[in-house]
């Protein structure tokens, strides 16, 4: 089991925005990408509140008294086969985040987005054209102004889409996507502006309850 923080706040204009950070090049898995702060949990965690404040202070030093904790999402199936539970806190007090520092190991930078670009990406144009990474480079390799996306076969042969989302910093792609996804669904009450699903992508209920079949069946 893996939890994660989305951390909400409101920014000078009234639109929510939420923290992410970019991993450190040197990680062994998902190196350089976009993440909500987060992580496994420690053999001795039960709830997965406790598993994400404590990644977020070791990540970029969030103090956990800082934020007012909103709920738990259902969980979300990653690739290698974890469970990561969302959980949303809202940040009331902006000074903090001029606090926050990356942790040299973990995270190369620590940044927010807006979450309503999340549903339509074209809402990141507003930012100005000089504030996105350029088209063409490491970050954003693609022709698409704001949004990519693919279909593949993912576990057990299931077919996944992929989002990606052009940022100021690394895209948000994959499984962060997922969660912002659902997480922007609930605070705006809309469907995101492109579909969600691959045609024959099955709901990630269906997924984990795969994945816990398998866990069972090995520890047998």
């Amino acid at each position: 089991m893996a939890a994660v923080l989305v951390l909400l706040f409101e920014n000078a204009d009234g639109q929510l925005e939420v923290l992410l950070t970019t991993r450190s090049a040197a990680l062994r898995t998902h190196a350089g990408q976009t993440a909500c702060p987060g992580g496994k949990a420690d053999p001795d965690e039960t709830s997965p509140i406790t598993t994400a404040l404590r990644e977020a202070h070791e990540e970029v030093g969030l103090q956990s008294s800082s934020v007012h904790l909103l709920c738990t999402l259902p969980p979300f199936p990653s690739l290698h086969r974890l469970l990561v539970v969302p959980v949303l806190a809202l940040l009331t007090d902006l000074s903090v985040l001029s606090t926050l520092q990356p942790s040299a190991s973990e995270v190369a930078a620590i940044w927010h987005y807006r979450l309503d670009a999340v549903l339509d990406p074209s809402v990141s144009l507003s930012l100005g054209e000089g504030k996105l990474v350029d088209k063409g480079s490491a970050d954003w390799p693609y022709e698409d102004e704001v949004y990519n996306t693919s279909d593949t076969e993912w576990l057990y042969g299931m077919q996944y889409r992929m989002h990606r989302i052009r940022t100021t910093h690394s895209p948000i792609k994959g499984l962060t996507a997922d969660i912002l996804l659902l997480t922007a669904q609930i605070a705006y009450d809309r469907e995101p502006s492109y579909p969600r699903n691959a045609p024959r992508q099955v709901p990630f209920e269906d997924m984990i309850a795969v994945i816990l079949k398998e866990y069972r069946e090995q520890q047998q």
